[in-house]
């Protein structure tokens, strides 16, 4: 027996809405001397009514009618529109509907039975199209299966009765194993690897997700990677997206977008083997070639042979090809230690000059050239490379070279700015660089002091003119 609740709210499209109105006013005119209207009530009416699926005609149509502006869900009445019947559930009573009300009932009656039978006609037509797709199946599926008994009679696996008379849609013929369809395709083979069968037609199923199955043709049909891969290592199938995959290192001065690489396309391990030691990892360089492909999550040892180097955290690394790129600006070198810094989690070990991108030394090397007081070389060295001033803007490092060669200061303040922020912040008249706080005033004066100064003296001569 199937339950059906119809709640009337404010929905005001709904095809009986007027008739259920009509008998909440009808029953508040003769019992209630104030009509409530329906629309503002806190519990509005509901309708249930209980059906078996093979009938159309409704076993029971009930109307609750709750207490309109009570905040407790109470009813008050129940309509029985099939028998006609009224109870007053506060005072325990039941009477017959009035005349109007059975007209209103026998509306809403044939409603609910309109709607039974469209939702029967629906289930029908359903359970039609269920029926006729499952026998395409089951025809598709004999022909694929006349298909993998005629191969294996034509390798001579099979004899020509079982090819004539008796075919089976769940077994192999030859090794008694279950069959293996193909997911797109429904290509029919064996599911014993070791079954010559299997060799004729080889079907390939994932090992983490049984109904992935593909063949050989419908492999390579995939968008970007095949739908499915065999680790190398393990020499599982898995899917695509379970499997690490190198698209191959661009060729010697190629653009890192070109097609021409070193291999194609190819499983690298799948997850299961990701905790092994020498496992491929991605370069964290956000300009390197395999973030620039699609379908490139890891770098073979083979595009990468001497692994690339980390750094100090441990948390960034960076490939063969990335590593002496000088427009990486994520890491730092230190110039004495050689050793390889990030921009995250080892800033504050190591800072950079702002002008000519050169890495300063790190702590560790800064200390212990420090403390060697007789180091001549080691003491230049630091001289050369530490900073001696700092950007007034962002803080940031110049070293000692960079302030001899050329110095940028503030043209109102005079504060010393590094190239990057002396190109931000400019005069609109003399193009003089300005520091943040001079570039915030110049919203109300758009020139420096000395072209300021330059405009009022010649306003002032205009005006003795």
């Amino acid at each position: 027996m199937e339950h059906t609740c119809i709640t009337f709210g404010k929905d005001t499209f709904h095809p009986v809405y007027d008739q259920v109105v009509q008998i909440v006013t009808l029953f508040y005119r003769n019992y209630h001397p104030v009509p409530v209207r329906i629309d503002r009530w806190t519990n509005p009416p509901e309708l249930k009514f209980y059906s078996d699926e093979s009938q159309v005609e409704p076993s029971s149509a009930i109307l609750y009618l709750q207490e309109p502006l009570n905040p407790g869900r109470i009813t008050r009445l129940c309509v029985d529109l099939i028998a006609l019947q009224v109870r007053d559930m506060v005072w325990d009573i039941s009477f017959p509907a009035s005349p109007d009300v059975c007209a209103a009932a026998r509306d809403i009656v044939e409603h609910v039975r309109s709607a039974l039978l469209r939702k029967k006609e629906e289930i029908n037509r359903r359970v039609g199209e269920d029926v006729l797709q499952f026998l395409r199946d089951k025809q598709e599926r004999e022909l694929h299966c006349k298909d993998f008994y005629q191969r294996l009679f034509d390798c001579n696996l099979i004899d020509g009765d079982d090819l004539q008379y008796w075919i089976d849609d769940t077994t192999c013929p030859v090794c008694f194993s279950l069959q293996i369809t193909c997911t797109s395709c429904r290509l029919v083979s064996c599911e014993n690897r070791a079954c010559k069968g299997a060799e004729i037609i080889p079907v390939y199923r994932c090992t983490e997700h049984a109904d992935q199955t593909y063949c050989l043709d419908c492999l390579a049909r995939g968008d970007i990677k095949p739908k499915l891969g065999q680790c190398p290592r393990c020499k599982l199938w898995f899917c695509s997206e379970e499997i690490y995959w190198c698209h191959g290192r661009p060729l010697p001065e190629s653009p890192p977008t070109t097609h021409l690489r070193e291999h194609g396309l190819q499983p690298i391990e799948c997850q299961r083997c990701r905790l092994s030691d020498n496992s491929p990892m991605r370069c964290d360089n956000i300009t390197c070639w395999s973030t620039l492909i699609p379908g490139c999550d890891r770098i073979c040892p083979r595009c990468c042979p001497s692994r690339g180097r980390r750094c100090v955290c441990g948390n960034f690394w960076v490939c063969d090809a990335c590593k002496e790129d000088a427009t990486m600006n994520a890491f730092m070198l230190c110039p004495h230690c050689h050793r390889m810094f990030c921009q995250y989690a080892c800033r504050g070990e190591i800072r950079r000059c702002m002008d000519c991108k050169k890495s300063r030394l790190c702590h560790d090397c800064l200390e212990e050239i420090l403390l060697d007081a007789f180091d001549q070389r080691s003491c230049l060295e630091a001289r050369d490379i530490q900073p001696s001033n700092r950007c007034f803007n962002c803080a940031g490092d110049i070293c000692a070279p960079c302030s001899s060669v050329q110095k940028i200061f503030c043209g109102d303040c005079g504060q010393r700015l590094c190239r990057r922020c002396a190109s931000r912040q400019t005069c609109q008249n003399c193009g003089v660089s300005k520091c943040v706080l001079c570039h915030h005033w110049e919203k109300r004066q758009p020139l420096c002091e000395d072209c300021e100064d330059i405009v009022y003296e010649e306003a002032y001569w205009e005006e003795l003119a």
